[in-house]
């Protein structure tokens, strides 16, 4: 068997040619398994673009205006999904913080609706919501279509969205907004599950 392929990741596995650490700020982070298809997910986009990616647990529940400092130390921020209200205060500054400082930013699930109301954007609750397996969302920039997992009942209303800011992805089904990007800085969001 030719195994050149597997070898070469090996390589560049083991041999990065930089590294990336990724402030990732959630309420599960006690959890060792909560965002592991999350984390296996950075770490092959690493070795695709020949880095490796450290990824650190921030509490969302501990981060506050005084505390939100605490993210300089890092090349990018994410703020993946969590229902309820607990540790939205925490994404809600580290969102901000982003912003602010132009750090890479890329938020899923609630952190999509996040960063599309800290841009000044508006969210609304949907009548049914998009649940479950097999949503397809097309990728405006390429118009593929991706089949993507999703659990939310509210949607980014796109026709609100600033300058500079645009849709991203798209509900094949009902056409309700599932990403946002800017178009000069670097902060994206989708709402599905893209691990």
């Amino acid at each position: 068997a030719n195994l050149k392929r597997w070898d070469d990741l090996v390589y560049e596995t083991e041999h990065p040619q930089g590294e990336v650490t990724i402030a990732m700020v959630g309420k599960y982070v006690d959890l060792s398994d909560s965002y592991k298809s999350l984390n296996e997910a950075l770490r092959h986009a690493g070795m695709k673009n020949h880095v490796k990616v450290k990824i650190s647990y921030i509490d969302s529940e501990t981060i506050t205006p005084e505390s939100v400092q605490q993210l300089a130390k890092f090349d990018a921020v994410l703020v993946p999904g969590g229902f309820g209200v607990r540790g939205t205060e925490g994404k809600i500054q580290a969102v901000k913080y982003a912003r602010e400082k132009k750090v890479p930013f890329f938020g899923i699930c609630l952190g999509n609706q996040l960063l599309a109301l800290a841009c000044g954007a508006q969210t609304y609750k949907m009548k049914y919501g998009n649940r479950g397996m097999n949503q397809p969302c097309i990728d405006l920039r390429t118009a593929k279509c991706y089949i993507t997992s999703q659990n939310h009942g509210y949607a980014v209303d796109a026709t609100t969205l600033p300058e500079g800011w645009k849709s991203l992805f798209l509900n094949a089904n009902d056409h309700t907004n599932e990403g946002i990007i800017h178009s000069s800085k670097p902060f994206f969001s989708v709402q599905f599950h893209p691990e």
